[in-house]
């Protein structure tokens, strides 16, 4: 064997190892960030705020004239608080159906929630939820407090009763 053949077959068997070398980095790369993902959603899934919510807006005379549905996901890691809402409002046009999105934080054991609507009906309808818990002798979890909105046809805030209610009893 000459030397030039040697150089020849070095070069080929190292082209080799760079490929296998770079397809186990991405497979690696891709391994650890699908149990990275699996670990959060479980970790997340996992704690008390996470899970479906019933919620409750009031009028000036303490009845209820509106209820939603909020999906709460909370990475406790984080402190991050993120809720899906879908909610039923009944008026002149008949009965709609709205969606709106959410990000918040628990503080001092507190919620603070921005709200946006994901279609053009419920665009209006931006605002904030601030909520302290309650006691409840059923054992779920119960936060009472006030969103704020701004009225789309005086242009003033606007504070209006909420009542959030985790469906799921909470074990201590």
């Amino acid at each position: 064997m000459s030397c030039g053949n040697a150089i020849s077959i070095v070069e080929i068997v190292s082209g080799r190892d760079l490929i296998s070398g770079v397809i186990v980095a991405v497979i690696t790369a891709i391994l650890t960030y699908l149990v990275k993902l699996i670990v959060s959603w479980f970790l997340d899934k996992k704690n008390d705020f996470s899970g479906m919510w019933d919620g409750q807006i009031f009028d000036a005379n303490n009845k209820v004239i509106k209820q939603d549905v909020w999906t709460f996901r909370y990475n406790k890691r984080k402190n991050v608080l993120k809720a899906k809402i879908e909610g039923l409002k009944t008026g002149r046009d008949g009965v709609r159906n709205y969606k709106w999105q959410s990000i918040g934080r628990i503080t001092d054991n507190n919620m603070y929630i921005i709200y946006w609507g994901l279609d053009s009906k419920s665009i209006k309808h931006n605002g904030c939820v601030l909520c302290q818990p309650v006691d409840n002798k059923e054992g779920k979890l119960v936060y009472d407090g006030k969103y704020i909105k701004i009225d789309s046809q005086t242009n003033e805030f606007c504070l209006t009763r909420i009542v959030l209610t985790k469906r799921q009893i909470v074990k201590k």
